[in-house]
């Protein structure tokens, strides 16, 4: 991996909130989000500079009851039981590889305890979720134009490698439909003339059935949607409209995913920690550079 420029990580440092950098162990191998091969953290925009600013923040904290004051008012605001010894890991990816995937899941924000386990997805001014790759047209190569799937679940023919079968992800071994009927009321031998998950649904699905999966450990499990309470951004709009409902009655257990705003966890947290004096000012002083972001964010959007 290259050594990261100096310019970058300058622009970098300049955008994410101070204390947070101390979250960030090696500059250099961080999995920054790119667009392309330019990296975007350092963008006033960046879903990744906010997610890190604020949860790099808190992972930072020295003090684990202040650490641990945070996350129980968060997980009670959540419908959870508060917890201990909570540990916070950033841009997280599971080394057992539990969904077989070629290129694994990588959480934005893993938050756990002793009981407790939470998968966070950081939004900001993204339109939705990430999208099912397999119906795509490759863009280049022998494979130019073609896609490996036409959007429904039904057994077809890949028409890159001539493998058949419902899913071209199952085919290739990843395990997300051996998963999903566990979570979701889809069940893997039925026919959908278009599958559920070729859209922006396909990056919630992969957090919960990952999550469901790393909670066999006997944790409880909760899939959390980060987001900007703002009416300029894009994804409070998709609440507005319904579409998160519309996803949610899609689920055996409504609870296993719920949303929580930036904004919240922001007041949530300065609650928290009104008797943790070095921590409080920590945080009251992330909670006005994060209100300033969103505020040059939204005069652009």
């Amino acid at each position: 991996m290259a050594k990261l420029d100096t310019k970058t990580r300058q622009e970098i440092e300049k955008n994410i909130f101070s204390a947070s950098h101390l979250a960030i162990k090696d500059w250099d191998r961080y999995p920054w989000h790119r667009h392309g091969k330019q990296i975007t953290t350092g963008w006033p925009n960046s879903s990744q500079a906010l997610s890190i600013e604020v949860f790099g923040t808190l992972k930072a904290l020295q003090n684990q009851l202040a650490r641990d004051a945070v996350m129980n008012a968060l997980v009670v605001e959540l419908g959870m039981e508060s917890d201990h010894d909570w540990a916070i890991d950033l841009e997280w990816m599971d080394n057992r590889n539990r969904l077989n995937e070629p290129r694994r899941t990588q959480v934005d924000v893993k938050a756990q305890g002793q009981k407790n386990l939470i998968l966070m997805e950081c939004k900001f001014t993204e339109q939705d979720g990430g999208t099912c790759s397999q119906v795509k047209p490759f863009r280049k190569g022998v494979g130019k134009g073609k896609r490996q799937c036409d959007g429904a679940y039904r057994v077809q023919i890949n028409s890159v490698n001539g493998q058949m079968g419902s899913c071209a992800l199952t085919v290739k071994g990843i395990r997300y439909w051996d998963l999903i009927p566990e979570v979701f009321n889809f069940d893997r031998h039925q026919e959908y003339e278009e599958c559920p998950f070729k859209g922006g649904w396909f990056q919630w699905m992969r957090n919960l059935v990952l999550c469901q999966e790393l909670a066999r450990q006997g944790l409880q499990p909760k899939v959390a949607i980060v987001y900007v309470d703002s009416p300029s951004m894009p994804f409070k709009r998709k609440m507005v409209g319904g579409e998160l409902d519309k996803f949610l009655w899609t689920l055996k257990n409504k609870a296993l995913l719920n949303t929580l705003s930036y904004q919240r966890i922001l007041e949530l947290g300065a609650e928290a920690l009104s008797t943790f004096e070095t921590e409080r000012r920590v945080w009251e002083a992330l909670g006005l550079h994060v209100h300033n972001k969103i505020k040059l964010v939204e005069s652009r959007e």
